[in-house]
């Protein structure tokens, strides 16, 4: 029987995915000391940054582990009771 023919990734998908990564690792980085101190107090990048880190960590889970990792945590996710504000 003969097995699925491997996909392989492209080089410019994943290339832009490292540099995304690397990009907003160092926004951490970079604002430390500042995020700590207004914690309580997001600015506009704060919520754009974390949001587009979760994104990378589900497209790593789904590349790693298959679509059923992501799917059942993205559903879990979004039934989630969000915290009062």
């Amino acid at each position: 029987m003969p097995s699925r023919p491997s996909k392989k990734p492209s080089r410019p998908g994943l290339l832009l995915l490292a540099i995304g990564a690397f990009a907003l690792g160092t926004y951490h980085r970079v604002f430390e000391a500042e995020l700590i101190q207004r914690s309580s107090d997001p600015n506009t990048a704060d919520p754009v940054v974390g949001s587009l880190l979760v994104v990378l960590v589900f497209e790593a889970a789904r590349r790693i582990l298959g679509w059923a990792l992501p799917v059942i945590c993205g559903l879990l996710w979004s039934v989630s009771p969000s915290p009062a504000c």
